[in-house]
């Protein structure tokens, strides 16, 4: 994800976010802590609990991506049962994007 966080910081508008101090998973995480504040993006924990109950699995890993233009969580469900797999999110609205959109190419 660190190739993708310059691009969402000119998407965000967070380029006063410093980049050199601070480890690569911690400037991602800042950057999605401002833009959430912001009301740009929704918060992974506030979408989690009805993506579970959804698909009836655990998130094992999320990463905010950009999607044909579009700013995305991308979430990897591990259900009950079975084999995990992904799921896209807008990530302004939380609304989960159709099949067609979550295929992963």
């Amino acid at each position: 994800m660190l190739l993708r966080a310059v691009p969402l910081l000119m998407l965000f508008g967070l380029a006063t976010v410093p980049l050199q101090p601070a480890a690569a998973g911690e400037r991602e995480r800042e950057i999605v802590r401002v833009a959430v504040e912001r009301g740009q993006v929704r918060s992974i924990s506030d979408l989690l609990p009805e993506l579970e109950r959804r698909h009836r699995g655990r998130m094992i890993a999320a990463e905010l991506e950009t999607h044909r233009g579009q700013v995305v969580w991308e979430v990897k469900i591990l259900p009950v049962q079975g084999q995990s797999f992904k799921v896209r999110l807008d990530a302004a609205t939380g609304e989960e994007l159709s099949p067609s959109v979550n295929m992963f190419r």
